[in-house]
């Protein structure tokens, strides 16, 4: 039988410099790699998947590394939420789409065990297109 995360974190993404917000509440596994969040983010806010992002977190970037780029990126899919922002009140941003900038703030709201019975990743609110 398949075992869930052991523990969740509960994340506001809000679209920033936008008035109304735009903003979705998700809850993804702790243990969910940065390149698997990038997609359940391009999921919940209805993004196309269709440009580059990247994380910025403590002075680190994180997205798709280039040898084309000199900017220092390191690879997304290197790295778990849960060793960036192990703890509510946590935050970070994620940009989309370099020459648009969209830029979103990420909060970690809350750490919490899975309820059972309950299939993540799973959006809870949001307000906005």
């Amino acid at each position: 039988m398949p075992r869930g995360p052991a523990s969740l974190h509960q994340l506001k993404i809000t679209l920033t410099r936008i008035r109304p917000p735009v903003w979705r509440r998700i809850q993804v596994a702790s243990t969910i790699n940065l390149r698997r969040l990038h997609d359940v983010i391009q999921a919940t806010m209805g993004w196309t998947q269709s440009h580059l992002y990247e994380f910025e977190i403590g002075g680190v970037t994180f997205g798709e590394p280039s040898l084309e780029s000199d900017i220092p990126v390191r690879s997304a899919k290197s790295m778990q939420l849960r060793r960036v922002a192990p703890d509510a009140g946590a935050s970070f941003s994620y940009l989309y789409d370099f020459g648009d900038n969209w830029q979103h703030h990420i909060l970690v709201e809350k750490v919490l065990p899975p309820e059972p019975g309950v299939v993540y990743p799973r959006c809870l609110a949001g307000r906005r297109a």
